[in-house]
């Protein structure tokens, strides 16, 4: 994909359509031609009860009202699944909250940060990943506050 470098020049969105809510979004196209998506949307098994309520038991009320939040990792150009990482869809939390999320890659490394400032203070975690082989790495939990992501 080419930046426009006159006015007047054919416009050629690409886009990439999921089925879940979009909640951040990280970017090293130069580097890798790498974008990652993350997202939210209620667990499959809550989506699995509503579809066949009375033949399987009910949620709990601890578990109402949960979001798995989920990173993909995918070529920007294609918009599909990108052939360097081993595993192109990461399961980070399930969690009755949104946090406020940051997502940098550089090299092999990518960093994720939680930001729950606002909702839950003291849940913050940063979260180093080898994208390419799916391996966590560390998560740290800061002792202190961690600022709003207005830039990075």
């Amino acid at each position: 994909m080419q930046l426009l470098t006159q006015v007047g020049d054919p416009l050629d969105w690409r886009s990439i359509v999921l089925d879940k809510t979009i909640i951040a979004v990280g970017l090293c196209v130069f580097e890798h031609d790498l974008i990652t998506i993350i997202t939210r949307q209620v667990p499959q098994w809550f989506t699995l009860h509503k579809l066949t309520i009375g033949l399987i038991s009910a949620p709990s009320t601890t578990q109402v009202g949960l979001l798995d939040i989920e990173m993909m990792l995918l070529e920007c150009s294609t918009g599909r699944a990108h052939p360097e990482a081993e595993n192109t869809t990461v399961f980070i939390m399930r969690s009755s909250i949104s946090p406020i999320l940051m997502s940098k890659i550089v090299g092999k490394n990518l960093v994720l940060v939680l930001n729950c400032i606002h909702t839950v203070p003291g849940k913050n975690r940063v979260l180093f990943w080898n994208w390419r082989m799916g391996i966590l790495k560390t998560v740290s939990q800061p002792t202190y506050q961690i600022a709003p992501p207005y830039d990075y």
